[in-house]
């Protein structure tokens, strides 16, 4: 939306609510690439890498010597080049954390590396246009965020409890060719296929008043594969959590 793309919003309402179309410059970041990394430098290298790219369009800053002073240049050359403020995505915010969650010295070096590159997001407030982050963990204990007390926590607010996901009437009406399929591929009634749908795959709630909300990845999968199975599970184990239960 923000990169002006009119035609990936074809038939949806806000193609014709929105006039302008403006192309924001936006800077997007997938912290998940830092996940993994053996060592600290490992990290910085990672961000570095992302940053290299973005410098390639909006130049590179003299004196910026760490990934937050560079992210901060980038913010205010992109927004003095285009003349529109910067949009900027933080996908997997809590990734680099989650390796180190019970290696006490190891996870504050990395929260100091994180931090000093998540505040620039408050530090240049007045070139941005719009800032959204994603994760999985909400780290309040490690003031990660500490300097950014302008966010505001959509993850359990009614009006959004349907954004991540396929609404059970979007599954009625989208996925009504594939649910016979599927169906007839079990030697179900149409609405028994719902049914075992519903108690596999109905389980995201993001809020107290919440719309039915399927898992999108499992369900896709389910019929592709013409087959219901627990594939949420097995794309990938969640070893955070087994060890968030040993200690």
């Amino acid at each position: 939306y923000f990169q002006g793309r009119k035609d990936l919003f074809e038939g949806l309402a806000i193609a014709e609510l929105e006039k302008e179309w403006k192309q924001y410059p936006v800077l997007h970041f997938d912290m998940s690439a830092c996940k993994n990394q053996l060592t600290m430098q490992g990290i910085v290298s990672e961000l570095n890498r992302q940053l290299d790219g973005y410098e390639e369009l909006y130049g590179a800053g003299k004196n910026e010597d760490s990934p937050g002073k560079r992210f901060a240049g980038l913010i205010h050359r992109a927004q003095e080049k285009t003349g529109l403020k910067t949009v900027v995505i933080l996908d997997e915010y809590d990734a680099p954390m989650l390796d180190y969650f019970n290696k006490p010295d190891e996870l504050e070096q990395v929260r100091r590396i994180m931090q000093e590159f998540y505040q620039m997001v408050k530090v240049c407030d007045k070139d941005e246009q719009f800032v959204f982050i994603t994760g999985i963990t909400k780290f309040s204990q490690l003031s990660i965020f500490s300097t950014l007390n302008n966010l505001r926590n959509i993850s359990m607010m009614p009006q959004y409890s349907a954004l991540c996901g396929i609404t059970k009437n979007e599954l009625l009406t989208v996925f009504d060719v594939d649910i016979q399929m599927l169906a007839d591929e079990y030697g179900y009634t149409e609405q028994q296929m719902i049914d075992m749908l519903k108690l596999q795959y109905d389980g995201y709630h993001f809020g107290k008043k919440s719309d039915d909300v399927f898992n999108p990845f499992s369900l896709t999968y389910a019929f592709m594969n013409r087959s219901v199975e627990n594939y949420w599970f097995s794309s990938g184990t969640p070893t955070f959590l087994f060890e968030a239960m040993k200690q």
